[in-house]
C-alpha cells in the first residue's frame, strides 16, 4: 500500500502557498486506498477532517513541539516577491554552486527557490537562521498549528516528528537527537497514550536516529522518499508527485 505525504492545503480561507494542494486533490487522495499522512500539524490541515470523516478514513498527523521552519515560511509569505531580494542582501557568500538535480523532482520550485533551500540546508544553516530572525523583526509571523486534541477528538493518530523539526537531524550529536525525540514524545503523550509512528524531519536521519526511535517504542518511521526500505525507513510519496 502506498503512503501519501501531505503538507499545506489551500481553500476555505487558507490561501495557496508553494506546494499546497487543493481540496479537490485532497478528496481524491482520501477516496483512494492509500495511507494518508500529514506533516507538521499545520492549521490548514483541519480542512481534511470533514473529508476524512465523510469517507471513514483514519490518518496520521505528525507533529512537533514547535516548528521553526513554518515560522520561516510565514516570513517568506509576508514579504512575497521581495523576500529573496531582502534575504540575499544579508548573505556573505553567494558564490556557492547548487547541484543540477537538487529538488528537481518538485516542479513547483523555481531556480531561486532551489538556491535558497540549498543555502539553508547545506551551505550555512546557522547564518540562515540568524538572517531569518533578523528579517522577521516586527512582522507578525507565528506558526499556526492544529491543537493536538482536535486530532485525537476527530479519531486520528498523532505521530512524532521531533521537537523542533531540525533540517539536518543527520548532523546532530546523539544526545541532541535523543533530546529532540524524547521532548516530542513527552508532548504527544499529553494527548495520546500509545505512540507508534514517527516521521523523519526532511527525510534525514542516521542509524542513531533509528536506534533512538526503536528505544522509544516506535514501530514505523516514515521517510520522504518513494523507494526507501529497511527498519524504520518506510517510503512515502509526496502528494504533489502522486500520479492518480
Amino acid at each position: 500500500m502506498t503512503t501519501l505525504m501531505i503538507h499545506h492545503i489551500h481553500g476555505e480561507g487558507h490561501p495557496p502557498v508553494k506546494g499546497s494542494i487543493s481540496l479537490e486533490l485532497l478528496e481524491k487522495a482520501v477516496q483512494s486506498e492509500h495511507q494518508l499522512t500529514f506533516n507538521g500539524g499545520l492549521i490548514c490541515q483541519e480542512l481534511a477532517f470533514p473529508l476524512l470523516k465523510k469517507y471513514g478514513r483514519v490518518a496520521i498527523f505528525f507533529m512537533n513541539n514547535e516548528n521553526k521552519m513554518e515560522a520561516h515560511k510565514q516570513v517568506m509569505e509576508a514579504l512575497g516577491n521581495q523576500f529573496y531580494l531582502t534575504f540575499w542582501k544579508y548573505v556573505r557568500d553567494t558564490a556557492f554552486i547548487v547541484p543540477k538535480d537538487f529538488l528537481t523532482e518538485y516542479a513547483f520550485y523555481t531556480q531561486e527557490d532551489r538556491k535558497y533551500r540549498y543555502y539553508r540546508d547545506y551551505v550555512d544553516t546557522k547564518r540562515h537562521d540568524e538572517i531569518m530572525q533578523g528579517i522577521a523583526g516586527n512582522l507578525n509571523v507565528t506558526g499556526l498549528f492544529i491543537n493536538p486534541q482536535k486530532i485525537v477528538d476527530n479519531g486520528h493518530i498523532i505521530g512524532l516528528q521531533s521537537a523542533t523539526h531540525p533540517r539536518r537531524m543527520d548532523l546532530l550529536k546523539p544526545h541532541e537527537q535523543f533530546n529532540e525525540w524524547v521532548s516530542n514524545l513527552a508532548m504527544v503523550r499529553k494527548f495520546q497514550r500509545e505512540i507508534l509512528y514517527a516521521a523523519h524531519p526532511m527525510g534525514r536521519y542516521t542509524e542513531v536516529t533509528k536506534e533512538i526511535l526503536s528505544i522509544l517504542g516506535i514501530t514505523n518511521a516514515y521517510t520522504t522518499k518513494e523507494n526507501s526500505q529497511g527498519f524504520l525507513e518506510s517510503p512515502r510519496i509526496d502528494i504533489n508527485t502522486w500520479t492518480h
